[in-house]
């Protein structure tokens, strides 16, 4: 997989002393926005007959709704190939609540402000979600600034509510944070169904259960029974043991007003789900039962009832009903229920405040409820109270903590203490690996995993780090054996597979690299028995069509291995359909006119479902049949071609005022964010800039280009760049202004594989560690004959690369000159 095409555009950030700008308002707005809505209905672009083409924002959404928030994130490269500003926004608001919820705050309050760019500020949901990244990246000024905004136009959303209290509070507005809480407690109250209370075990105790039952013994003095029970009866079914609940409980008749919790059996399983007078540890049992068989709220409610049952017991609690109750609390946080495992663990804590174990668990249910700061600071009371504790399990929660909170120096610290205090432990040296790694100390991480396997050599993802950073220094042998002995433990892990392909890929291990490579497709939306026709192994097809399927990978994945195709042709002796990104196909059909293209679409397009059509094949599975080593079977012609018309229409229009040697510069892959090895900084081309005769074209995708257009200002640079054409998403547009220039500077991204396809003249800057497919060492690549590599000698330092292409346009206009073409 590892594609190149880059992701989303940086967003700008709030300063806390930013105001929101207001939007129009709302139509029939929702008290309940959904924090990433249309998800599931993103509004694909569409071929001629109207077919619907994927999109990755749908599967965005199953990947976040199964937690893989990884596996969200690695969908920036979608971004590249998404026309359509609502879907972008909405991928973009995706990936960002998948990197809040891995604990990412920078990085998802960055995503976040890119979608609204997309969507605009209308959209409440978005604005909640801003706010909470904010918070979460300790700008609480900013995220009032979002609540406010948001409660301007939705004044019941309960999100926004409760944000702005939590934001109040962060800001030492003890009063107004006060005023916020009620009114989130009455927007909570009034605006949502008994079967949304759940959500109110997220709060702390004092503003949830509290002002509820204050209201509800209110509405008894004035003699509202109904409105009473119905209030109380909720609280029951959420907190059964609440003392306070019960004392009110006990003054207002029951009017039937409101059912409970759900009495009945459960119609799948039989399984009972409100048990008779079982004590705690039947209870337990049968919730033990009822999560092996797959019933989770059955287990739900019994873990629920169980707990409360063992809090409820009277002081000195005995340590088998502490255990019983702490397991419960576990349970429901891990079933996905962190509030309802949080009011479980304050009535145990009642009964052992200073339990480091129990502190432990309130503070895992705390975080997984989306309180991160609250439970650092339990932690942190907890741990002040029994001195410097040398108890392990709350240390690294501890650090995980601090992790999350980006205070990584803090969280390394804290696993140091860990580590004194159980240096057997392989634990806390492999939690200090995964702190050291983010913190960019790839040295200090790789000695801690080498601590952590020799404690215990299972620590399978401390081999993956070691891994990385040995690929990080271009030592690929020994990278390989790690790589094989995390296979060696979870021989099934396509991840594990695809980082072993791509690194025996980088070293030429052709054959064996492609054979792994394979195991991509256990990753793809479009298993190949998507189609009808039989796969295709490489055998000739006597004139019949060979169809070539489009892989949910990236636009540089497909049009590096399409130039493969004509290999493939020969092979299979007949004509090929191709099925492609909708932005390539007219590319690819003027450089393969002899093929026929067609959009990618779900269903597929019906040419794929031809009668000649007799076979298929992924795209990536090309190089492992037609040439294993890709000089062997890669076009040294185009396979793509731009608008002939229109490039020559943009080479007149760019040399208007007089002759020069066109050159298209990118210095950036849109990703840059996640991919800042690649990433050329302006002030590292000035040996470019200082060129004369020399005229450059701004091939730059997103707001990049707007740091050429201050240094343009500045010193007057000899340079283009074209408002009419939107590298992001105008690809057959890029192509034209490609194929204009007389040769192309860039980085590793889309427009060097553009470049490459079109066969024009380029040079590519690389980093120290490059990425697989342009191998260890070497100034060409097979993939792409037209383009020459100029590679870091150093790690960061860009001088050497920078200087071969300086050369280069010399020589190019030095050419040109001498032909008597340019000056």
């Amino acid at each position: 997989m590892n594609p190149t095409d880059d992701g989303a555009a940086e967003g700008a950030v709030l300063a806390d002393d930013r105001p929101v700008a207001a939007g129009p308002p709302a139509r029939d707005p929702d008290p309940h926005p959904d924090p990433y809505p249309d998800a599931g209905t993103a509004e694909p672009p569409t071929d001629p007959a109207g077919t619907q083409t994927v999109h990755a924002v749908t599967q965005a959404r199953r990947l976040f709704a199964a937690g893989d928030d990884s596996g969200v994130r690695a969908l920036a490269d979608a971004l590249e190939t998404e026309p359509l500003p609502r879907n972008r926004g909405n991928l973009m608001r995706m990936i960002g609540l998948a990197a809040l919820r891995q604990g990412d705050a920078a990085d998802g309050r960055d995503w976040l402000e890119a979608a609204r760019d997309d969507l605009g500020d209308d959209d409440v949901a978005l604005s909640v979600a801003l706010g909470g990244a904010c918070l979460a990246d300790g700008s609480p000024g900013t995220a009032e600034a979002h609540f406010r905004y948001a409660l301007a136009r939705v004044p019941n959303a309960v999100g926004a509510c409760v944000g702005l209290a939590c934001a109040l509070e962060g800001l030492n507005d003890r009063a107004g944070a006060l005023v916020a809480w009620r009114h989130a407690v009455a927007a909570l109250v009034t605006l949502t169904p008994s079967t949304a209370d759940p959500w109110m075990l997220g709060l702390p105790s004092g503003v949830a259960r509290g002002p509820v039952t204050e209201m509800a013994a209110a509405l008894h003095e004035a003699g509202d029974e109904a409105g009473a029970d119905r209030l109380l009866t909720r609280l029951a079914a959420l907190f059964p043991a609440d003392a306070d609940i019960l004392e009110v409980r006990a003054q207002v008749p029951q009017t039937g007003a409101e059912t409970g919790p759900d009495h009945t059996a459960d119609a799948e399983h039989g399984l009972l789900v409100e048990a008779g007078p079982d004590g705690p540890r039947a209870l337990m049992d049968q919730a033990h039962e009822a999560s092996e068989a797959g019933h989770r709220e059955a287990a739900r409610q019994l873990y629920q009832r169980a707990g409360a049952l063992a809090v409820a017991a009277p002081s000195p609690l005995d340590d088998d009903l502490a255990a019983l109750a702490l397991g419960a609390a576990d349970a429901l946080r891990r079933l996905g229920d962190p509030g309802t495992a949080t009011g479980l663990l304050e009535r145990l804590a009642e009964h052992r405040p200073d339990d480091p174990e129990v502190t432990r668990e309130r503070a895992l249910s705390l975080q997984a409820g989306g309180d991160a700061e609250a439970a650092l600071a339990l932690v942190e009371r907890t741990e002040a109270s029994l001195g410097r504790t040398r108890h392990v399990p709350l240390l690294l929660v501890h650090a995980g903590l601090l992790h999350q909170l980006g205070r990584l120096d803090e969280a390394a610290g804290v696993c140091a203490r860990a580590v004194a205090a159980d240096p057997a432990a392989a634990a806390p040296y492999r939690d200090l690996a995964q702190i050291l790694e983010q913190a960019q100390r790839p040295d200090e991480a790789m000695a801690a995993c080498h601590a952590a396997l020799l404690r215990d050599p299972a620590q399978t993802w401390c081999r993956s780090l070691i891994a990385r950073v040995l690929e990080s220094r271009n030592q690929l042998d020994p990278a390989i054996e790690h790589h094989g002995r995390v296979l060696d433990s979870d021989p099934d892990s396509p991840d594990a597979h695809l980082a072993l392909a791509l690194a025996l890929l980088k070293r030429g291990d052709w054959t064996d690299g492609w054979e792994e490579y394979e195991w991509r497709v256990l990753k793809t939306d479009r298993p190949p028995d998507s189609f009808g026709q039989r796969p295709w192994e490489g055998e000739p097809l006597d004139g019949r069509r060979l169809l070539i399927w489009h892989e949910m990978q990236g636009v540089v994945e497909e049009l590096m291995f399409l130039r493969l195709a004509p290999a493939a042709a020969r092979l299979a002796n007949g004509p090929l359909v191709i099925e492609a990104d909708p932005r390539l196909v007219p590319l690819l059909a003027r450089g393969m006119p002899d093929v026929t293209v067609v959009p990618v679409a779900d269903p597929p397009a019906e040419a794929v479902h031809a009668p000649d059509v007799v076979a298929q094949v992924p795209f990536g599975s090309l190089p492992r049949l037609v040439a294993p080593e890709p000089a062997a079977g890669v076009t040294g012609r185009p396979t793509i071609a731009a608008d002939e018309g229109r490039a020559a229409a943009l080479r007149e229009r760019y040399l208007a005022d007089g002759e020069a040697l066109l050159v298209g510069l990118c210095w950036s892959p849109l990703g840059s964010r996640r991919r800042r090895e690649r990433r050329v900084p302006l002030s590292a081309l000035d040996p470019l800039f200082a060129l004369e005769g020399v005229r450059f074209v701004a091939l730059q995708p997103g707001s990049a280009r707007a740091k050429l257009e201050r240094l343009r200002a500045e010193r007057t640079l000899d340079a283009v760049i074209d408002p009419e054409i939107d590298a992001a998403t105008d690809l057959d547009g890029l192509a034209a202004q490609i194929t204009a220039c007389d040769m192309v500077v860039s980085a590793d991204a889309l427009v060097a594989h553009l470049t490459g396809s079109l066969a024009v003249p380029g040079l590519l800057l690389l980093p120290f560690a490059a990425d697989w497919r342009w191998g260890l060492s070497g100034t060409r690549t097979p993939w792409y004959p037209s383009l020459r590599l100029a590679r870091q000698t150093v790690p960061r330092d860009w001088s050497r690369p920078v200087a071969r292409a300086a050369a280069a346009v010399t020589h190019y206009r030095d050419a040109a000159r001498a032909a008597g073409g340019t000056p």
